[in-house]
């Protein structure tokens, strides 16, 4: 877990805390330094680590599960349910990230709650859903 010892949770991001952590738990999910049945890190140690507060431990722990990258056993904790399998895009110097919420009418063919907004320069916007893309510059 290299990654989460060096990545920060940015007070200025327009992300919320919670989906900040969601998506640094993440980046260790797919990137196999957490694999399937793998404890996730307690709420204390996340609490502690991040300097964030419980709730918003909880809250990244329930965006994880939405994703179905976390489940969790009552009494015992969080674990990764699965290593989902990635879309790399590689982006073009000059493109525009955003993350969005999915429509409902996107919500049972993606199967996630965000998106990345991808514009690149002279092409018109791309969505991909957060829990199964990487971005790559």
């Amino acid at each position: 877990m290299e990654f989460l010892q060096t990545a920060s949770i940015n007070a200025r991001n327009l992300l919320p805390a919670y989906a900040q952590l969601a998506m640094l738990l993440r980046g260790s999910i797919t990137a196999q330094q957490l694999p399937p049945g793998a404890p996730l890190p307690s709420e204390p140690e996340l609490v502690e680590r991040w300097s964030v507060s419980r709730e918003t431990v909880r809250k990244a722990m329930q965006l994880l599960r939405d994703m179905g990258l976390a489940e969790t056993r009552r009494g015992v904790g969080h674990f990764v349910a699965r290593t989902p399998q990635i879309h790399r895009v590689r982006l073009a110097p000059g493109s525009v990230v955003a993350i969005r919420l999915v429509s409902a009418d996107e919500q049972a063919e993606v199967g996630d709650m965000y998106m990345y907004q991808v514009t690149e320069p002279g092409k018109p916007p791309v969505a991909y859903p957060i829990a199964r893309t990487v971005l790559e510059c």
